[in-house]
């Protein structure tokens, strides 16, 4: 897997993954922390406790893989991070029908578009600057949110007629 981009978040947009209940390959193509879905009584997730509570990824899978696990190719599958692992090294070259903007290198390395990797914190070029200069902002909303409670409708006016 690539770099960790949250605590709890094991797989980041572009890595290839194995199902390990299902038997297919896949390229994660997005991840929520919780599920968005009751998965309570999913199949493949009976041996999962607490399934509400993991980190689930959306993975496009392997057409090929697809086809032998459920007999025809399949779209995006919503997948609990206790049914994946790092997909082995030899077994990298898969057939994925990826969103334009993807770009797949000869080793078999994913990496996503720049508006994804940007949405999931895994913008290797960021450094940190998106966070500092957000929470700068948010500082100086504050700070006005702070200046406009203090000025008295008086100061309003005479600030007006002194113009």
């Amino acid at each position: 897997a690539s770099m960790k981009v949250k605590e709890n978040i094991k797989y980041d947009v572009g890595d290839v993954v194995y199902h390990t209940y299902f038997g297919f390959r896949g390229v994660v193509v997005g991840w929520d922390e919780k599920p968005i879905f009751d998965v309570r009584h999913w199949d493949g997730l009976q041996h999962v406790d607490n399934p509400q509570d993991k980190p689930f990824y959306h993975i496009v899978p392997d057409e090929n893989d697809c086809i032998e696990a459920f007999g025809a190719p399949r779209g995006v599958r919503y997948v609990c991070e206790d049914n994946l692992m790092d997909c082995p090294e030899g077994r990298r070259s898969i057939k994925v029908d990826l969103d334009v903007g993807w770009k797949r290198s000869d080793s078999d390395v994913y990496t996503a578009p720049h508006t994804l990797r940007y949405q999931y914190g895994s913008d290797p070029e960021d450094d940190g600057a998106t966070e500092r200069c957000l929470y700068r902002i948010q500082n100086e909303m504050y700070n006005w949110h702070l200046a406009a409670q203090s000025t008295t409708a008086e100061d309003v006016i005479a600030q007006k007629l002194s113009m």
